[in-house]
């Protein structure tokens, strides 16, 4: 059923439009209006699909309500013109704002109004359809908001590499302090069951938020969870205050509320100065929103503060260890092991089963930014893969259903598993990886380029172009990354010093491994948490 809105100033116009509408199937009038003020104000209450609407009316015309929801309002209806003038401009301007059927009144009848709503119904079918992907689309990268998932999850261990990744994706995160923000959807069992399975009605609340914050056009938006929506703003100075973004976020509330008649609360993080600081901001604004959900009120929105410092962080990414599955796929990969890559995404698979739909999808996202990092040529497999679909591998954010997802998963699982058997069936990559063999069984001794090269039998300068060719990694960053990781274990699980782990490691001496730890995962070795047995942690501080 389409929802249809009649705008006319001549009453009997506006009575003849809606006799023909009542005798067209599956459109259901939402109402009718004699001009475009009231015409706006019964759009942002009915939300109907499609407005049929007159050019020259009083206090506003059609082109000029065309012009306020196509800068504003969300979701965008589409527009049928009716006009009596044959004015090419009228014509012009009314494409401009994504009309979609132009219509002389002198030759409207059942007929043409009927083939004007078959091809609106259209429009309507495929903004849904495309929507989906649209918040993703315009980063131009799908993976600019994993990007911003894995920066407020804890993924990252340095400042470095975040601002890496950031610059890679062409992202501007440069700024003296950020707060990060999650807003809770207090979504009505008709708003889950009828439409809010469609994602792009997620993105559309998350667009309208957007506007709202529209004094901060920096900042970022993470889907979180199927009701929580996250996001970083970054403060650019002195003047953006808490009033500042609470107001903001008070202003993007009303217009949920205004567009979906859902009421939300907004949980706001501590305010921080580093990047890597902000998962913590946050999931201080996760634990705000645990605390204060319940609280009755038109428009809360509640800040971190002491009386917070006191409450777990709530576990909302279901019960698996994605870091854990993180790791397991980069080792696979790293060492071509088709078993445990099965393994991991079977494991993967049985949890989306008992998951909901945008944590799912979540899960699956980090699966593709680790297969496009980590694999070679990655993004090439999973374009080929899923070539048949008109948006490739980024279609996962159009699922709707778990099975859907699943059936995902398993082509998915299929086209990754033919790559890595045909990489292990290259005589090049076989020199590669029985080069990582060398190097992790010897990874407490020296290792050089040509000790490794001399004890797998190829040239010093083969082996570092097939590095540079078959691997994320070049030789030397392959070696001093396994290092670290080896160095980390080390520290965490032993009651050993910081000399002691550089001194089996390899390391000329203490001072340069811990230029290189630090370099690697943001904090010195002598930081790195102990998570052994708490006696050797007394022995290792000398108690």
């Amino acid at each position: 059923m389409r929802k249809v809105l009649i705008v006319d100033d001549e009453p009997l116009a506006r009575i003849g439009i809606q006799s023909m509408l009542n005798t067209i199937e599956g459109i259901e009038i939402a109402g009718t209006a004699p001009n475009g003020q009231v015409a706006l104000d019964l759009i942002k209450q009915t939300h109907p699909d499609i407005v049929i609407t007159d050019i020259k009316m009083p206090v506003m015309t059609g082109l000029e309500l065309m012009k306020e929801v196509y800068d504003f309002a969300m979701p965008k209806p589409v527009f049928i013109v009716l006009t009596s003038y044959e004015d090419f401009e009228y014509v012009r301007t009314s494409i401009n704002y994504e009309a979609c059927y132009y219509l002389m009144k002198l030759e409207l009848d059942k007929n043409n109004l009927a083939l004007a709503l078959e091809k609106a119904c259209k429009v309507v079918d495929e903004r849904k359809k495309h929507s989906a992907v649209d918040v993703y689309m315009q980063t131009g990268n799908v993976f600019v908001n994993r990007f911003y998932f894995n920066l407020v999850n804890f993924f990252f261990h340095s400042e470095d590499d975040i601002k890496d990744m950031a610059n890679h994706l062409n992202q501007n995160l440069e700024a003296p302090a950020y707060v990060a923000v999650a807003i809770h959807l207090a979504l009505s069992l008709n708003q889950k069951d009828d439409h809010f399975q469609d994602y792009s009605t997620y993105l559309s609340i998350m667009n309208t938020i957007k506007e709202g914050l529209s004094i901060y056009p920096n900042c970022h938006f993470i889907a979180w969870s199927q009701e929580t929506i996250g996001i970083i703003i970054p403060l650019a100075n002195s003047n953006d205050n808490e009033e500042m973004y609470k107001a903001a976020l008070v202003r993007a509330q009303q217009l949920v509320k205004q567009y979906f008649d859902c009421e939300t609360t907004v949980g706001i993080g501590k305010e921080v100065d580093t990047l890597l600081s902000l998962s913590d901001s946050f999931h201080s604004a996760l634990t705000v929103l645990s605390n204060y959900m319940s609280e009755k009120g038109t428009f809360s929105v509640f800040c971190y503060n002491e009386a917070d410092r006191k409450t777990s962080i709530p576990e909302l990414t279901g019960g698996i260890q994605i870091q854990k599955i993180n790791r397991h796929l980069i080792r696979a990969f790293e060492s071509c092991d088709i078993d445990l890559f099965t393994d991991t995404l079977q494991k993967l698979s049985a949890a989306i089963d008992t998951a909901n739909i945008y944590v799912s999808i979540n899960w699956i996202s980090i699966v593709l930014h680790v297969i496009i990092n980590c694999l070679d040529d990655g993004e090439i497999v999973l374009a080929e893969a899923f070539s048949e679909d008109p948006m490739s591998y980024q279609s996962i954010y159009t699922c709707t259903t778990i099975s859907a997802i699943q059936e995902y998963m398993k082509c998915l699982r299929q086209c990754i598993v033919r790559k890595m058997e045909a990489l292990i069936n290259n005589p090049k990559y076989k020199i590669v990886l029985a080069a990582k063999t060398y190097i992790q069984e010897h990874i407490y001794e020296k290792l050089s380029l040509s000790e490794v090269s001399a004890a797998i039998g190829v040239s010093q300068n083969y082996l570092s172009m097939l590095f540079s060719s078959c691997s994320s990694l070049g030789f030397n960053d392959y070696v001093t990354n396994l290092k670290v990781q080896k160095g980390r274990e080390l520290l965490s699980t032993q009651n050993l010093k910081v000399y002691q782990v550089s001194e089996i490691l390899g390391f000329e001496n203490s001072h340069y491994f811990s230029k290189v730890y630090k370099k690697a995962t943001g904090i010195s070795p002598s930081e790195t948490p102990f998570t052994g047995d708490p006696k050797h942690l007394l022995r290792k501080q000398g108690k």
